[in-house]
């Protein structure tokens, strides 16, 4: 089944709460103690806040109408790297492995290209041991430009980190 990214929408809630539930990475919706009531606060400030952005940089990744993912550019707050964005991105767990973050990520890239002139390099940042990120990142034209050893600490391990970029054709 084809996704599409699109910008998210009030009616999201339930599923950006459902599918960011399922990933440790999504951090602002899985806090230790956080309550249903604070959790369902925090996806509508969320899904408020991406609908005030100028120009609008985050998209929920859709399947079938409904959002199982968010994809978002993020501009550098130096000016002398304005020319660069950095993708983030996540899908739902029982989503993963079925190739929709390559797709949302293609997709990403394609709406800054075309919609950002001034944008000719668009970055990623991933754990070394995310290898579906990875492969995601590749499949979608990213390179590889650097491997940076023990980068990141999670509940005391070390990750390396991983660097791509993918540049204006």
């Amino acid at each position: 089944m084809p996704i599409t990214t699109r910008f998210w929408n009030s009616y999201d809630i339930d599923s950006l709460i459902e599918n960011a539930g399922t990933s440790d990475q999504i951090w602002f919706l899985n806090e230790p103690g956080l309550t249903a009531a604070a959790r369902e606060i925090r996806a509508r400030n969320f899904i408020e806040h991406t609908l005030l952005e100028k120009p609008r940089l985050c998209k929920a990744i859709d399947l079938e109408g409904k959002a199982i993912g968010d994809i978002a550019l993020k501009r550098s707050t130096q000016s002398f790297q304005e020319h660069s964005l950095e993708i983030g991105y996540w899908v739902g767990k029982r989503y993963w492995g079925k190739g929709y973050a390559t797709e949302a990520i293609k997709q990403m890239v394609d709406y800054a290209f075309s919609n950002l002139p001034e944008v000719r390099r668009i970055t990623a940042r991933t754990f070394w041991s995310n290898l579906g990120s990875r492969r995601a990142l590749e499949k979608a034209g990213f390179t590889l430009e650097a491997r940076f050893k023990e980068a990141i600490r999670i509940n005391g391990v070390y990750d390396d980190e991983a660097a791509y970029t993918i540049w204006r054709p």
